[in-house]
């Protein structure tokens, strides 16, 4: 159901009754009838590939337009109610004509682009332009009359969630994930002003031994002492946010990859890189190691998938994927490497040759998670080699854990999840399957029963990461929330809170006059106390 209220009043005008599991984006605006009447028009995806129209006024659905191939995203209008614009998970945008009495889809522009999804549209006040802001931290500027592709605004680190233009559309304000509004120039794609905000949040987590590794937004890297949660070192190891952390097999090094393109190791007792991989064109979502430690693979929105001789830096294969690739994993005998990307199935590679072994179908959304189970638990499903993946499948607020026979390519098992899953970590016996996401909670799963034996809660934002100790005893969460959490499985007790410190840790503001309400809030924020 979705309700419209009156601001002035607070009263309920209408309520419609939306059939849409997933409601990621609605907008609306005034329109006219052939016959000169005037309505409130609302847009919105039905949680599928089509969009549907509603008049808001009376309540009553107009139509449905269908035309994309997999799910949309975004909706807009411009002003004046006669173009329409959406974005879909593959990239694609459509400009759809409103003024046409006909039933029949009218879509008189597809806009393609390899950026990644459109999170938000927005027409210029004259709709002869439209902003696309990107995933891959950039914001587009169509001609939607041609479909041109005008300008591309590139300064964010990483995804630009919203876009705005001034009344004379000379000037157009987006906002990002790096926590910084930016003003650009929209005739020559300048940045005006960075207004830049404060974030540690963290993306990732790993560790395999004494330290665990933590990554963080402003491209930082914390290694925290594992025994006692002490922040031994902070590497500014690279110039934007750090999507992923792995250890090696021997605790020893530690990859990163980076919004920044690259990946990079270093050695854990010195926190010193020994080795940059530049190869990349785009910015690096996953790094994975084999179980040896010989070979580490990264996967990128370049469509890529790159496997390194680690102790050399020497790329072996590019292996070509037809979307972004999110989530890569080693099967333990080093032999077999999977991919997920973000429209499509996973991908079976042989990692010594390159060869595409097999794909699975059955997921609709985005691979983010992949995690080969220990032999243990394989056997135990009867199964060889067992994989499991998360996917949104096209959901906001959704996710799918699903388990897959490597040889025969089966899917076994499906287990439904409220939240879309940023992470997944088998424990080092498989008795669980822990699971890390947007909700802020960590699931453990028992995969043979299907069941979701403990729910791990107390961060206060997405929980991104997780990862196991070494002997299963503890496991380490990490969230946006600017924390890492040491949990006890078997009581579900949260047993260390880590956090670094922030601008104003422990400054005493109590009695302070002379600060708004929103100043003393932000002091709070950055870790000013009231005692």
């Amino acid at each position: 159901c979705f309700n419209i209220w009156d601001v002035e009043t607070g009263a309920l005008v209408n309520a419609l009754d939306i059939d849409a599991p997933r409601l990621a984006s609605v907008d609306w605006g005034h329109c006219q009838t052939s016959s000169g009447d005037t309505y409130s028009l609302l847009v919105c995806p039905d949680g599928d590939c089509s969009i549907v129209l509603w008049n808001a006024t009376s309540g009553k659905q107009l139509r449905t337009l269908s035309g994309h191939t997999t799910p949309v995203w975004a909706v807009a209008l411009n002003d004046e109610g006669t173009l329409l614009a959406s974005s879909a998970q593959d990239g694609t945008i459509k400009i759809w004509d409103l003024v046409s009495d006909q039933v029949s889809d009218q879509c008189i522009q597809t806009l393609h682009s390899r950026l990644g999804i459109a999170w938000s549209l927005t027409f210029s006040r004259d709709g002869h332009q439209l902003a696309a802001s990107r995933q891959n931290s950039a914001v587009e500027l169509w001609d939607t009359a041609t479909g041109q592709l005008l300008k591309v605004f590139q300064g964010h680190i990483s995804n630009v969630w919203s876009a705005a233009f001034n009344q004379a559309g000379d000037i157009l304000a987006s906002g990002g994930d790096d926590q910084s509004i930016k003003l650009w120039n929209t005739k020559t794609a300048d940045c005006l002003q960075t207004w830049q905000g404060y974030s540690l949040a963290i993306w990732d987590i790993s560790g395999s031994g004494p330290y665990l590794a933590s990554a963080h937004q402003d491209g930082s890297i914390r290694l925290w002492e594992s025994a006692t949660g002490i922040c031994r070192h902070t590497i500014q190891a690279h110039s934007s946010l750090i999507w992923a952390v792995a250890t090696s097999p021997n605790g020893q090094i530690l990859a990163s990859a980076s919004q920044d393109k690259t990946v990079k190791l270093f050695n854990l007792e010195t926190a010193q890189c020994v080795l940059t991989f530049e190869d990349h064109l785009n910015l690096v979502l996953a790094v994975a190691w084999n179980s040896s430690g010989t070979r580490l693979a990264s996967a990128s929105v370049d469509s890529t998938v790159k496997i390194w001789t680690a102790d050399t830096g020497e790329c072996h294969h590019t292996l070509a994927h037809p979307f972004i690739v999110n989530s890569i994993a080693w099967h333990e005998t080093d032999t077999i490497l999977a991919s997920g990307v973000q429209v499509g199935p996973i991908y079976l590679w042989d990692g010594l040759t390159g060869e595409c072994l097999k794909t699975f179908e059955g997921h609709t959304g985005t691979v983010y998670t992949l995690a080969f189970a220990p032999a243990t638990v394989a056997q135990r499903i009867g199964c060889r080699h067992l994989l499991a993946s998360s996917s949104d499948d096209g959901i906001v607020m959704h996710g799918a854990l699903k388990l897959w026979d490597c040889q025969s390519g089966q899917c076994l098992k499906t287990l439904e999840h409220p939240a879309q899953i940023w992470s997944t970590a088998w424990h080092p016996d498989g008795c669980w399957l822990a699971s890390a996401a947007q909700d802020g909670k960590v699931r453990l799963w028992n995969v043979v029963t299907g069941d979701c034996d403990r729910i791990l809660t107390g961060h206060l934002n997405e929980a991104r990461g997780v990862s196991w100790s070494p002997d299963g005893t503890w496991l380490a969460t990490c969230s946006l929330d600017e924390t890492v959490k040491r949990w006890d499985p078997q009581t579900g007790e949260c047993l260390q809170t880590l956090r670094a410190k922030r601008p104003y840790e422990g400054m005493n503001i109590s009695g302070v006059t002379g600060l708004t309400k929103a100043q003393k809030q932000t002091l709070l924020t950055l870790g000013a106390v009231e005692t």
